[in-house]
């Protein structure tokens, strides 16, 4: 992934340096901030995953690894987050992710969606919280 996104960026003119590490090694660096840019795989059921990712008081090495920290998008997550209003929430989540993309805070590669399909009779299965995953161990068919 890293060589294609490099790849990528040098269409663009950008010369990029990809240095692999070993998993320790790379969570070392994260952790102390040793690093331009990386990688985060995030599926998740909800808009509000982006308070994980965007607010201040969730800097690295959790899953704010660019310490993005801007007061109007914590006020904005927060308002999100609190509302029970489904127009005003969508609203205030788009407004972040145009913030945070016209910031450069981010550069999304691919986002998933996860179809699952079942018959009617298949009961007894558990979607993940991240709504990305079926967990099959209670599975029963009703007759």
């Amino acid at each position: 992934m890293a060589e294609s996104f490099q790849a990528s960026l040098v269409d663009i003119g950008m010369d990029v340096r990809v240095t692999p590490l070993e998993l320790g090694a790379f969570r070392q660096r994260v952790a102390q901030n040793q690093y331009d840019a990386n990688f985060m795989w995030f599926a998740y059921g909800d808009p509000d995953v982006l308070t994980a990712i965007f607010h201040t008081q969730n800097p690295g090495p959790g899953f704010n690894r660019g310490r993005y920290s801007v007061p109007e998008v914590d006020r904005w997550l927060e308002q999100a987050g609190a509302t029970l209003d489904p127009q005003g929430r969508t609203r205030l989540y788009a407004q972040i992710q145009q913030k945070v993309l016209r910031d450069g805070a981010v550069i999304p590669l691919i986002d998933t969606v996860t179809y699952n399909a079942k018959r009617v009779e298949v009961q007894g299965e558990i979607m993940d919280a991240l709504a990305d995953y079926v967990y099959l161990n209670d599975v029963y068919l009703a007759k």
